[in-house]
């Protein structure tokens, strides 16, 4: 029998802010932006040579090399943040932590770049040259499954692809299984590593900031004109509140509700309004009870119109709105995961981190209460809205006693 309740006990980032929580909370609350020169990928083919990359893994320093030599980008970063997960949660390294323990990780693309890369070398070269490692880790489900192996996660493992909403989706679908009794406790949250292909998708797609000021994200700025490619990992221990409680932990914040809806064709402003209020009816909290939506704005024309005329029309133009991806860029299948650990942060310090850039909202809005500064405001309820407009979309809410 379980408590119905789902605690947050622990959290593991490795993100372009910061590879420890302190030091990427730090930079959130400050407005400091990670976009930059990318130094992992040639980007010589791409219109764009900047983006929101992870310079601080350190991968075999933080996990021993022993194991790595066929793990690419993807799997490392994944494996360094659920390390610091269970760590954070205070779980030991015993047979019945392991048992009890799942791992659901979702991304839009995974090792997109491996499978590409292996399956043209099926194509072009014969079998005898092929190395049965160089496919260790190619397929979309490759880092879960290694990170499951390696910390011996037995409960459940499930990787979840379903656009940008795939970090949402995951920790949603995770509160599922502890409030089923299928696991008592689960890692969740998202992954996505930087990749050409997604450069050169987003550009072909017009969705990528371009030209003059094309390091610049700045979402609901009437100047917007597409986003920064942007990558991490960003994972929470999700726990039966009343067995977090008995074994002594931190509970940090509470999953409270979980929605997904499709949003895709023409259905605009009202279905992802409707997609917020079904999220927040089953968490039992009021519209007007909100006190932050942590955005998914990624500084697409579209994307930002869309969210901003939903927000307003289902809770007006008070509740205080941030936009954290104009520090950190698209992180695409990450981004609701992302965004959970920016509704943690303010959650926690009180401070509410600031949307940088935006300096003009675009009026076609119709008003939003957008926080461009650090804003020192008590913090308890949370939405979490991630979109994905072409597809389904999903919503959360986290909050605090």
């Amino acid at each position: 029998m379980t408590s119905g309740h789902v605690a947050i006990t622990g959290v593991g980032v490795v993100s372009p802010l910061g590879c420890v929580w302190e030091e990427f909370a730090e930079n959130l609350r400050r407005g400091t932006s990670a976009i930059g020169p990318v130094t992992t990928l040639d980007l010589s083919a791409s219109p764009v040579r900047v983006g929101a990359e992870v310079r601080d893994l350190r991968a075999d320093e933080r996990l021993g090399g022993k194991g790595l030599k066929y793990v690419m980008r993807g799997t490392r970063l994944l494996a360094v943040a659920v390390q610091q997960a269970l760590q954070d949660a205070g779980l030991d390294d015993g047979e019945r932590t392991w048992a009890e323990t799942g791992l659901v990780v979702g991304t839009a693309h995974g090792n997109f770049p491996q499978t590409t890369d292996y399956t043209q070398k099926i194509l072009t070269h014969d079998p005898v040259d092929l190395l049965p490692m160089e496919g260790f880790d190619a397929a979309l489900n490759s880092a879960t499954n290694f990170a499951a192996v390696r910390f011996k996660l037995q409960a459940c493992t499930r990787t979840v692809s379903s656009g940008s909403a795939s970090g949402a989706d995951a920790l949603g679908t995770a509160a599922g299984l502890i409030r089923s009794g299928q696991a008592t406790r689960v890692v969740a949250g998202g992954m996505e590593q930087l990749s050409l292909d997604s450069f050169l998708l987003a550009a072909r797609e017009a969705r990528l900031a371009q030209g003059e000021g094309q390091g610049l994200s700045m979402p609901y700025d009437r100047r917007r004109h597409g986003f920064v490619v942007g990558e991490g990992c960003y994972l929470f221990v999700l726990e039966d509140r009343e067995v977090a409680q008995a074994r002594g932990a931190r509970i940090r914040a509470e999953l409270a509700g979980y929605g997904a809806r499709f949003t895709g064709g023409r259905r605009g402003p009202d279905a992802v309004r409707a997609l917020m209020a079904l999220t927040l009816e089953r968490a039992r909290v009021a519209p007007g009870a909100v006190d932050l939506v942590s955005a998914f704005a990624n500084s697409t024309r579209e994307d930002d119109r869309v969210e901003g005329a939903a927000i307003g029309a289902l809770m007006g133009p008070e509740v205080p709105v941030t936009a954290v991806k104009s520090m950190l860029g698209e992180c695409m299948g990450a981004s609701g995961a992302l965004q959970t650990a920016a509704a943690l942060v303010a959650l926690e310090s009180g401070t509410i981190p600031p949307t940088i850039n935006t300096t003009e909202v675009d009026p076609e809005l119709g008003g939003i209460a957008l926080v461009t500064r650090p804003m020192t405001r008590r913090v308890r309820t949370v939405l979490v809205p991630a979109l994905d407009l072409q597809a389904s979309s999903a919503c959360l809410v986290v909050r605090t006693d």
